[in-house]
C-alpha cells in the first residue's frame, strides 16, 4: 500500500458504531468529535479531579479539565504543522492540515478523561482494592479479566467511556475512528501470553469487554498488528498527544508549584524535576552544573520556575 493510501486510512472519519461521519467544510467529523467530547458530563467532571496538587485550596492551579484544554491547544498545533508536512510529502488530497490539527485536538481533549480521582495514585488504590479484595475469587474470570481489574488502567477506562458509558444508548460518543486510534496509547489489552516491547506496550488501552470495539478501531485506520488481532503499532498521531501532555505538565505543572499558596510544593517539585534532568532546560542560566549540592540546584530550580511564572 502507498504512503498516501495509508495515510488516508490513518484519518478514516468512519464512527465507530455510526458508519461514515457526513462531515462538511465548515464543520469537519473531527471538530464535531472535539465538541462532543466539550458536552459530555465526564469531560466536566475532570473539574474535580487532581492534576498535581490534590484538595487545592487556591483557585490558581490547574484540575485535569484545564490541564486537558491546553494539551489540546498545544495537541491542535503540533497536529497543524506535521500534518503540512505529511501533505506536501505524499500528496494527499482532500485533506487541510487543520483536519491533523483536529484530530490531535480531540484526542488530546479526552486524553484524562477516564483518570480517577488523584490520578496514578488513584488507579494505584483501584488495583490494590482488587487484590486485596476477594471479590475475584467469589467470580469465574478468565486471567485476561482478572487481569482488567488487577491492573486496572485509566486509558482503558477513557477508551470505555468515550465508546460505551458515555451515552450508553448509542452506544458511547461514537467518535471517528482516527480520533480514537489517535487517542489510545497502549493499543494492548491488559492480558497477553508475554509482554511487548517498548512504551506502546508498558500498559494496555482497553478492556476484555472493548477489545471487539478497537479491533474496529484498528482495522478502520489500518493499524500495524503486533500480535494478530490483539495487539498493535500506535497510530503515528498518538505521539503527538503524547508530545502535547508532556509539555504541558512538564511547563505548566511547574507554574502552579509556584503559586502563592504552593510555595513549599514548589521544592518539592524542584527536587523531583532535578531528578529526571527537566528543569535544567527550563530556567537555562538559572540552573548550575549537573554536579552541583542538591540544595543549590533545589534552589536554582525554584528561582528559574518563579521567573517563569512571573512571565
Amino acid at each position: 500500500m502507498s504512503q498516501r493510501k495509508t495515510w488516508e486510512k490513518l484519518l478514516s472519519a468512519e464512527r465507530l458504531g455510526a458508519g461514515k461521519a457526513p462531515g462538511n467544510p465548515e464543520r469537519t467529523a473531527f471538530q464535531q468529535d472535539y465538541d462532543r467530547i466539550v458536552f459530555t458530563s465526564a469531560f466536566r467532571r475532570m473539574k474535580d479531579k487532581t492534576q498535581v496538587f490534590p484538595l487545592s485550596k487556591s483557585d490558581y492551579v490547574r484540575t485535569r479539565l484545564t490541564h486537558s484544554l491546553e494539551v489540546s491547544c498545544v495537541g491542535r498545533s503540533l497536529g497543524a504543522v506535521v500534518g503540512r508536512e505529511i501533505i506536501a510529502r505524499h500528496g494527499l488530497k482532500h485533506v487541510e492540515s487543520g483536519d491533523f490539527g483536529a484530530i490531535v485536538a480531540a484526542a488530546c481533549l479526552a486524553h484524562d478523561i477516564g483518570n480517577p480521582p488523584f490520578g496514578h495514585a488513584g488507579e494505584d488504590a483501584i488495583r490494590e482494592w482488587f487484590r486485596q479484595s476477594d471479590l475475584l475469587e467469589r467470580h469465574a474470570f478468565t486471567p485476561a479479566q482478572r487481569a482488567d481489574f488487577e491492573r486496572y488502567e485509566g486509558n482503558a477506562q477513557g477508551f470505555r467511556i468515550v465508546t460505551r458509558l458515555q451515552n450508553p444508548a448509542n452506544p458511547g460518543l461514537q467518535l471517528t475512528s482516527a480520533v480514537l486510534a489517535t487517542f489510545t496509547k497502549y493499543p494492548r489489552p491488559s492480558h497477553l501470553a508475554g509482554e511487548l516491547d517498548g512504551k506502546s506496550g508498558k500498559k494496555f488501552g482497553f478492556f476484555q469487554q472493548d477489545a471487539a470495539a478497537f479491533q474496529q478501531v484498528a482495522r478502520s485506520t489500518g493499524l500495524i498488528e503486533r500480535i494478530p488481532g490483539a495487539a498493535w503499532r500506535r497510530h503515528p498521531l498518538a505521539f503527538l498527544v503524547e508530545v502535547a501532555d508532556d509539555t504541558c505538565y512538564l511547563i505548566v505543572d511547574l507554574e502552579d508549584a509556584v503559586a502563592p499558596s504552593a510555595k513549599v510544593q514548589a521544592r518539592t517539585m524542584a527536587r523531583d524535576w532535578l531528578a529526571i534532568d527537566q528543569v535544567r532546560c527550563v530556567g537555562g542560566s538559572w540552573l548550575v552544573a549537573k554536579g552541583a549540592p542538591d540544595e543549590a540546584r533545589i534552589t536554582a530550580a525554584a528561582q528559574a520556575a518563579a521567573a517563569l511564572a512571573k512571565g
